[in-house]
């Protein structure tokens, strides 16, 4: 099975609405059910500093991954946020998840060359967990009572990761500065 990942288009919103009504979704984000088509054409529409991905399988999009960054905002420019990784139902535990994010961090480490990427994920879906930490994510908090849904109340687990290639890149930079202050002094 090869899983392609591109950017998603206007046309990709009716399987896009798919993915984002299944009950796994539904009780993983912040998404009420019944969302109108046009709220999900907006979702995935271009925007400066939103990157928007699709995993397709046979010309058929059965995930998606949104990741947003902050190049308007100076001090907080080296920073993305992952929104959202959702796959289809039928296709979970296939590896489109795994290939969203490899396709996301790509882009955040090499091409953006972004300090820290975040991302949120409700403390009890240990599937999502052990993805994010075989990504290099760690816990940095969690915000209890977060969000509503059936049930109950959810708690938020805010996990980072740094980029470890730009703070090597950034830390043997800094050494060689320091090697040539001292040779002079």
């Amino acid at each position: 099975m090869d899983i392609s990942i591109r950017h998603l288009r206007p046309d990709d919103a009716p399987a896009v609405g798919t993915i984002l009504s299944g009950t796994t979704v539904m009780l993983g984000t912040m998404r009420l059910p019944y969302a109108p088509e046009e709220r999900i054409a907006e979702r995935i529409a271009a925007r400066e500093g939103a990157y928007k991905l699709a995993a397709e399988v046979e010309g058929e999009v059965v995930g998606l991954a949104l990741m947003q960054t902050f190049p308007e905002i100076p001090r907080h420019n080296h920073v993305g946020e992952i929104d959202l990784i959702a796959v289809r139902e039928d296709w979970h535990g296939q590896g489109v998840a795994k290939a969203l994010m490899n396709a996301l961090l790509d882009l955040a480490d090499n091409w953006l060359q972004l300090d820290h990427t975040g991302l949120m994920v409700w403390s009890d879906n240990a599937r999502a967990i052990t993805l994010y930490e075989a990504f290099g994510f760690e816990l940095e908090g969690t915000i209890r009572r977060y969000a509503r849904r059936p049930g109950g109340n959810a708690d938020a687990n805010i996990m980072g990761r740094l980029n470890k290639g730009l703070i090597d890149r950034a830390s043997n930079s800094a050494q060689k500065v320091d090697h040539v202050h001292d040779a002079n002094t």
